[in-house]
């Protein structure tokens, strides 16, 4: 329910309908004990198995604009362990020479 929920078209007309979808299913005050409950799910979901990179956006957002205090944490310490990569912080000769050629 949370991936297709967040299919472009799907999430492009109702922006919340996985929050609703779980609110009639679970009741408002089950939705965050399920949020709670499913926190690290919900994070490996977002950023997995996704054929198009639009729906791990939607995901994302809809995690961070609703409960920002359970995910932006998982979100972040994501990205940064993503961005402490060395091959990051290497550049080859090959790519060097490369980047000192002139456009065109």
């Amino acid at each position: 329910m949370f991936v297709p929920c967040h299919i472009p078209l799907v999430y492009s007309a109702n922006r919340n309908l996985w929050l609703k979808l779980l609110n009639h299913y679970l009741g408002l005050e089950n939705v965050q004990e399920f949020i709670e409950n499913n926190l690290n799910n919900l994070v490996n979901l977002s950023y997995t198995g996704f054929s198009s990179l639009k729906i791990q956006e939607n995901c994302i957002k809809t995690l961070v604009n609703y409960y920002p205090e359970q995910f932006l944490p998982l979100f972040t310490k994501n990205i940064i362990s993503c961005l402490r990569n060395e091959s990051f912080k290497s550049v080859t000769k090959v790519e060097y020479e490369i980047f000192k050629t002139a456009e065109g």
